[in-house]
């Protein structure tokens, strides 16, 4: 009974049992395997750990210098948090950017060698579309209604017009320049030690194979307790055997 568990056991998750062994391998030599110093930028690999891609990487279509990257804005250099809303479109006004999402106006200013992101307004109807008139002005589609914002005094102020615009949306940018985006908020890519490590304890496969994974491991104890013991038991039979023998 005990032989035949061994083998059914054994077999049952002897790959796994491989995949951890190898796994554990590398982890045990990070350094000899260049685990350290190695990254990984694919997008498939990004997106399965939770980071951005490279298509999260996006530019105003009118100032290429303006990049969005989730619900972050990278201006010289400078990564600043917005509010997490779908963005619209961006673009320099009067010395300041103006953000454009679908529920609000943001307006990022440069105070004392830091940025300030302040919510000028906020829209009961989502935004669809955005862009600028031949004056300047912001305008704001609301599913075909036309809204124009001009700056008053220190405020915005949100007018009905009936303005043509040029649209302004957000666009992908060409993958050396969405990589040099990405080191600066979440480094060269998925270091392979991260990698590594997450597809030795199973995570990389989901909850799931976590399970497997953790029954595997307690399975190894059983097939060395066992192993050792149809393999100890005739020697110490045939010992005892044999001691007893003797006295007699």
């Amino acid at each position: 009974m005990l032989k035949k568990a061994h083998k059914i056991i054994g077999i049952s998750f002897a790959l796994i049992i491989l995949h951890l062994s190898v796994t554990g391998l590398f982890l045990m030599f990070p350094k000899y395997f260049n685990l350290y110093d190695k990254y990984y930028e694919a997008d498939w690999i990004l997106d399965s750990f939770g980071m951005f891609t490279h298509s999260d990487v996006l530019a105003s279509s009118i100032d290429k210098d303006i990049v969005f990257i989730g619900s972050n804005l990278v201006i010289d250099g400078e990564l600043i948090q917005l509010s997490d809303e779908k963005l619209i479109a961006g673009l320099r006004l009067n010395g300041v950017i103006a953000v454009v999402s679908e529920n609000s106006l943001m307006i990022v200013s440069e105070t004392n060698l830091d940025y300030e992101v302040r919510k000028a307004k906020s829209f009961d109807i989502a935004i669809s579309l955005a862009g600028i008139d031949s004056d300047g002005n912001i305008i704001l589609d609301q599913n075909g209604n036309r809204l124009m914002i001009s700056k008053k005094n220190n405020d915005y102020v949100i007018a009905p017009t009936n303005h043509n615009y040029k649209r302004i949306y957000l666009q992908t940018i060409e993958r050396a320049e969405s990589s040099y985006y990405l080191n600066l908020i979440q480094g060269p890519g998925l270091q392979a030690l991260r990698l590594v490590t997450d597809l030795h304890n199973g995570r990389f496969f989901g909850m799931l194979a976590i399970f497997l994974f953790t029954v595997a491991g307690i399975s190894t104890i059983f097939l060395a307790l066992s192993g050792s013991f149809m393999t100890l038991r005739p020697i110490i039979y045939k010992k005892y055997y044999k001691i007893k023998n003797r006295k007699k």
